[in-house]
C-alpha cells in the first residue's frame, strides 16, 4: 500500500538524481558555445506584455503549448494512477515497474530512426500520427474491460508498449517543435524572447501537473476509494477505476492528436519554409551588424 511506503530511500534516490541532474546541467552550460551573438537592447516599457501577447496570438506556440500541458497530464496521471490499479483491480504490484519499462523503452529504440523520420515525413505529421497510435491503444484497454483481469494484465502491458512508442514521437521531438514555433514567432514579427517564451511554455507544463492532481484525487474520491490499509474495494470502484485508469489517457492523447492535426500550422513544407526565412533574416541581421557570428 502507499501508506507502507518508505520515505528514506525515496529521499536519498531523489537527492542522487538531483545531484547528478545538476551536474549535467553544469556540464551542457559550460560546454555550449553561442553561435550568434546579438548586440544587447535596451528593455522598452511594456515589452514583457508585448512579448506575451505576441506569443498568444502564434497558432503554434499555443498549439504546442496545450499539446505539452496534455502529455504531462497524461504520463503523471498514468503513472499515479496505476499505483491504485495494480494493487487493487490486477493485484500485481510488480507492473508498476513493468509499464514504465513498457511505456519509456521505446525512446531506446527511436532514437536510432526517429530523426531522420522526422526529417523526411515532418515532425507534425509523425507526431499526429504517434499520439493517435498512443490514443487508440488505451481506447482498445477500455473496450477490453470485461476480461479476467489475470489475462488482460498481459495485453494491458502490451497497450503500453504501443501508447509509449507513440507517446516517444512527440517526447523527443517537443522541444525542437517548440524552438520552430519561437522561429515562426521571429519570422512574422521580428521579436523574439526566449526566455518569456519558455517560461510560459513551462507554466503550463506545470499546469499539466495540476491538472493530473486533480484527476487522480477526482477520480479517487468520486468512486468514494477506501484508504484504510487492508481495504478491499467493491465491485462497482474496481470497474469504475479500470474504466478511468485506460480511458481519461486515451482522452488526453485523443485531444493531443486533434490539436496537432488542426491546430499546430507547422507542417513539413511550411517548417522548410520557416527555415528559409529565419536563414536569411540571419543573412540581413549579420549584413547590417546587427549580430556576429
Amino acid at each position: 500500500m502507499i501508506t507502507d511506503m518508505q520515505y528514506a530511500p525515496v529521499v536519498r534516490g531523489v537527492i542522487i538524481m538531483a545531484v547528478c541532474s545538476f551536474v549535467m546541467l553544469l556540464i551542457a552550460f559550460t560546454l555550449n558555445k553561442e553561435r550568434v551573438k546579438t548586440k544587447p537592447q535596451p528593455k522598452a516599457p511594456g515589452a514583457t506584455k508585448k512579448a506575451i501577447t505576441l506569443l498568444f496570438k502564434n497558432k503554434a506556440f499555443v498549439a504546442i503549448t496545450m499539446v505539452s500541458m496534455l502529455l504531462l497530464a497524461g504520463q503523471m496521471f498514468t503513472q499515479s494512477f496505476y499505483t491504485y490499479l495494480f494493487n487493487d483491480y490486477f493485484h500485481a504490484n510488480w507492473m508498476n515497474l513493468a509499464t514504465q519499462a513498457c511505456t519509456y523503452s521505446p525512446m531506446i529504440i527511436f532514437m536510432f530512426f526517429l530523426p531522420k523520420l522526422t526529417r523526411a515525413k515532418g515532425k507534425k505529421e509523425v507526431t499526429q500520427i504517434g499520439m493517435t497510435v498512443a490514443a487508440l491503444a488505451n481506447l482498445l484497454l477500455f473496450f477490453l474491460r470485461g476480461m479476467d483481469p489475470s489475462k488482460l494484465l498481459w495485453i494491458f502491458l502490451v497497450m503500453n508498449f504501443v501508447s509509449g512508442c507513440g507517446l516517444t514521437t512527440l517526447v523527443m521531438q517537443l522541444w525542437a517543435m517548440v524552438a520552430d514555433a519561437i522561429d515562426d514567432i521571429e519570422v512574422k514579427t521580428g521579436s523574439r524572447d526566449d526566455g518569456t517564451a519558455y517560461s510560459v511554455f513551462n507554466l503550463f507544463r506545470k499546469v499539466g501537473q495540476v491538472l493530473a492532481a486533480i484527476c487522480v484525487n477526482g477520480a479517487l474520491l468520486g468512486m468514494d476509494y477506501k484508504y484504510e490499509k487492508g481495504a478491499v474495494q467493491t465491485l462497482a470502484n474496481l470497474k469504475v477505476m479500470y474504466d478511468l485508469g485506460t480511458l481519461i489517457p486515451a482522452v488526453m492523447f485523443g485531444i493531443m492528436a486533434v490539436l496537432l492535426f488542426i491546430s499546430y500550422p507547422l507542417s513539413r513544407s511550411k517548417t522548410e519554409e520557416l527555415q528559409l526565412k529565419k536563414e536569411l533574416k540571419l543573412k540581413e541581421s549579420y549584413e547590417k551588424k546587427e549580430i556576429e557570428i
